[in-house]
């Protein structure tokens, strides 16, 4: 299969679903230099394409899937499900998110590999579905059509819309650098204000060097007039003197003419 020129997938969002029974999706974004899509994968389709590479293991491990321990436990004496407290439902959250950030790290690391054995193998790109957006027919498709399972009934949750909100607003702009593809977002806004202030320090010392060297020709400058001036001073001071001397030697010629 052809390489597409990816320039970035991250993992910016998560879901969770009821039906066929609880689980959670997580929003995969792809990005080329022309558009961007968004696919939606459950853990096991990861863990699905983490076999693939069972020869040749993705340069960052995949991260283990806890059994959800903190909530929705089936109770068979109960006869269904036991309602998670608001503890539980919040360690789940957290957890979710955790490895949200972990499959991120996942999918960034093969796609900023030096070696792109991963990111143009046939499983990587099915994962993503990169047949199915490379076309030019396909660019009209945008992140929150393409390839969302269909909703269930449940009316989403607060978290479950920020997520996704936050999800679809990512679009392909700037060019991807080997230094910033396996970052984060938060990553990689803190790599930016890093470069821009670490850029804007090594403007400020360069002025100030040439703040400094101007301070100090301005000085030297000041240094040479007061001496000039004090010069001028004891040669105005030797004239006058001069001409004093003259004056008295011109008053004596006279009286001595008379």
């Amino acid at each position: 299969m052809t390489a597409a020129p990816l320039q970035r997938v991250t993992v910016p969002s998560f879901e969770y679903r009821t039906s066929p029974e609880p689980h959670y999706l997580y929003a995969v974004h792809v990005e080329l230099p022309t558009h961007a899509w968004t696919v939606y994968r459950r853990y096991s389709d990861f863990a699905a394409l983490h076999a693939a590479f069972a020869q040749r293991p993705p340069p960052y491990a995949l991260p283990p899937k806890h059994n959800l321990q903190y909530s929705w436990r089936k109770i068979k004496s109960l006869g269904g499900y036991l309602s998670p407290s608001q503890e539980q439902q919040n360690r789940e959250l957290a957890e979710a998110k955790e490895r949200q950030a972990e499959l991120e790290r996942y999918v960034r690391a093969m796609v900023a590999a030096a070696n792109p054995y991963w990111r143009e193998s046939e499983p990587f790109q099915t994962f993503i579905e990169l047949a199915d957006h490379a076309s030019p027919r396909s660019w009209s498709m945008t992140p929150s059509t393409a390839a969302r399972p269909a909703q269930d009934k449940r009316a989403p949750t607060a978290e479950s819309r920020h997520s996704w909100l936050a999800g679809a607003g990512h679009r392909a702009k700037a060019q991807e650098t080997d230094t910033t593809r396996p970052m984060s977002d938060t990553e990689l806004m803190q790599h930016q204000t890093h470069t821009l202030m670490a850029a804007q320090d090594q403007q400020a010392d360069q002025l100030a060097k040439i703040l400094r060297r101007q301070r100090e020709i301005g000085l030297s400058i000041h240094d040479e007039l007061q001496e000039q001036q004090e010069l001028i001073q004891s040669l105005t001071t030797d004239v006058q003197n001069t001409k004093t001397r003259m004056n008295n030697a011109s008053e004596r010629m006279q009286r001595l003419g008379h």
